[in-house]
């Protein structure tokens, strides 16, 4: 078996039991679940389920969780994923992202969004469950007016909250960051709703990422492998150090995501999958803070954790998982933290004064187990999609599935 790697850790152990002679010294042990908590799978689902067909699966060392964004209107009839492995658990969101709308159609798209989340209300069937509304946000991309973007935004931040469902959130802009956060901030009136801005990196406005971690005591933020993405200029270096100046308070507010199939970390070499995914950017976050207290693992399970508390009840996780419940020795601390970001003892900034930092997080307590369906996109550090937005070409996925086979 080829094995692919990321510094010293051995990503076949993800999804295989590794013979050890791999020469790598980090591997994920079995049966720590691994959740993404962002990825896009409907453009793929025909695919994977023709080749899932008669096909029988090893038995797997793990449970993989895939919270399935249905961004785009024309998507929403394509069925969720839910079964195609035993092992793999997909749960579907929907809402409306800021750069796939017609103005045309809107209302439509009000009328059927509320129709879907109404049906998913009273469905009985916790496998068709939405999850949370969105992605949903803002885009200075979009062909669409900032105004008109805001409307949008507005509609779905009420359809949350009557139906009691989390935020998935999208920005695109540094400057569009305030106002998504005012618009958070007007129309949310319960500041427990829990939310999850996605894609946090360079590009953002740190500032209102700290007042929206503030304001918000249950909210999250997406790390994923555009981070890898960072060089040397004012605003890498920047979102580097502001990393390691929140590191003490990181793990409480972290998702790990892939946007798959975009945005393939760059300290990632070969076979471009979730997990895979996953695993390179805790890395690279592991060798940007540099704090012995969070490896790899660690922020694995923390996101792992988060992600539950934001989409996913004790509930719906006990009737879907398939494996036993194990506790794994490095992810039992339970400690109670104040968020209070450390700001840079030279910033001049002084409207960071706003911020009252007194909200209470825990840190993850992990629970489950649960595991894997490796997808067949292959790519070389370099050969990155073109401005970071070009779907990464899927391959066939046949010689991946057989792997499986027992």
């Amino acid at each position: 078996m080829n094995h692919c790697f990321v510094d010293n850790s051995c990503i076949t152990s993800v999804s295989f039991h590794c013979d050890q002679k791999c020469g790598q010294q980090n591997h994920i042990p079995p049966n720590i679940p691994i959740f993404d908590g962002h990825i896009h799978l409907n453009p793929i689902i025909p695919k994977i389920q023709s080749d899932l067909v008669s096909v029988r699966v090893a038995s797997p060392i793990r449970e993989f969780h895939f919270i399935n964004n249905n961004h785009k209107p024309d998507e929403w009839l394509i069925p969720n994923p839910s079964s195609f492995l035993s092992h793999v658990h997909v749960y579907p969101t929907i809402g409306i992202h800021p750069k796939y709308f017609d103005s045309k159609s809107l209302y439509q798209n009000f009328d059927d969004l509320k129709n879907y989340l109404e049906i998913s209300r009273n469905d009985q069937n916790l496998k068709n469950k939405i999850v949370a509304v969105g992605e949903c946000g803002l885009d200075e991309t979009s062909m669409a007016t900032i105004d008109h973007q805001i409307f949008v935004l507005e509609k779905q931040i009420d359809l949350a909250i009557h139906y009691h469902l989390p935020i998935v959130l999208h920005c695109r802009g540094t400057h569009l960051y305030r106002k998504l956060f005012d618009c958070l901030r007007s129309r949310i009136s319960d500041r427990n709703m829990r939310l999850h801005w996605h894609c946090i990196n360079s590009n953002a406005n740190l500032h209102i990422v700290d007042l929206f971690l503030n304001e918000f005591p249950n909210s999250y933020i997406g790390i994923n492998g555009s981070i890898t993405y960072e060089t040397n200029t004012e605003r890498s270096l920047m979102f580097k150090n502001w990393l390691v100046d929140r590191s003490p308070f990181l793990p409480d507010r972290l998702i790990l995501e892939t946007d798959y199939p975009y945005l393939p970390p760059r300290n990632l070499h070969g076979i471009y999958d979730p997990s895979c995914a996953l695993l390179a950017t805790a890395t690279y976050l592991s060798k940007t803070i540099v704090d012995p207290s969070q490896t790899i693992l660690s922020y694995i399970c923390s996101s792992n954790k988060n992600i539950k508390l934001v989409c996913l009840s004790s509930t719906q996780l006990q009737k879907r998982s398939t494996t036993s419940i194990l506790i794994h020795k490095n992810c039992e601390d339970k400690v109670n933290l104040d968020y209070k970001p450390i700001l840079n003892n030279n910033s001049t900034n002084n409207s960071h004064n706003d911020i009252n930092y007194n909200n209470k997080a825990t840190v993850f307590h992990h629970e489950d187990s649960v595991n894997f369906l490796m997808y067949d996109t292959v790519y070389n550090s370099g050969e990155l999609a073109e401005s970071q937005k070009e779907r990464v070409p899927i391959h066939s996925y046949v010689k991946i599935l057989m792997m499986y086979l027992a």
